[in-house]
């Protein structure tokens, strides 16, 4: 996969300790690039120079949000039906995350609520409650139940980062499988 360049980004695959994550595929990746299309800066790949080896950065602060985050609450939000975006979307997240959610529900017309920590950098409050999201602050440890709630009280979709998942990159000759 490239973008704007001849280099290959590397490939990465997900290890979860949630059974209930689904790995993706490049068939997953495929249809992600193409709901985000147009709506997210396509960043570009930008040679870091005077490195012994070669390094790239990525900007994606750059993004609407300043943050990568966009690319997969959009996404997201393009793939759910008519009838869950009417309904609406609710997540729990205290940063990038809850303004990508935000930005996303507003740019597909839907409401949005975000339930954030209430230990979360006001600056980070603002921006989601600007980007158009009702946010509801709770105790730390009940903003994931505290969206669950709302989620089955309204009748919102939960839209959700993963859990529990983490990111390694894949040895050479592996298969996209995790180990």
């Amino acid at each position: 996969m490239t973008s704007g360049s001849d280099h290959a980004s590397p490939i990465l695959l997900r290890t979860c300790e949630n059974p209930a994550v689904t790995l993706i595929s490049s068939a997953d990746l495929d249809r992600a690039r193409t709901s985000v299309a147009g709506s997210v800066v396509r960043t570009p790949l930008l040679p870091v120079p005077g490195m012994e080896h070669p390094l790239w950065l990525k900007p994606e602060n750059l993004q609407t949000t300043g943050a990568f985050k966009i690319r997969g609450a959009h996404h997201r939000i393009a793939s759910m039906t008519e009838t869950e975006r009417a309904r609406g979307v609710v997540t729990h997240a205290s940063g990038n995350h809850a303004q990508a959610v935000a930005w996303s529900a507003k740019a597909f017309g839907i409401p949005a609520v975000v339930v954030m920590s209430d230990t979360a950098a006001r600056v980070k409050i603002e921006a989601t409650r600007t980007l158009g999201a009702e946010v509801i602050s709770v105790p730390p440890d009940l903003y994931r139940t505290k969206a669950v709630e709302l989620a089955a009280e309204r009748g919102y979709t939960l839209s959700t980062a993963a859990i529990g998942c983490k990111w390694r990159p894949a040895r050479a000759g592996s298969s996209a499988s995790p180990p």
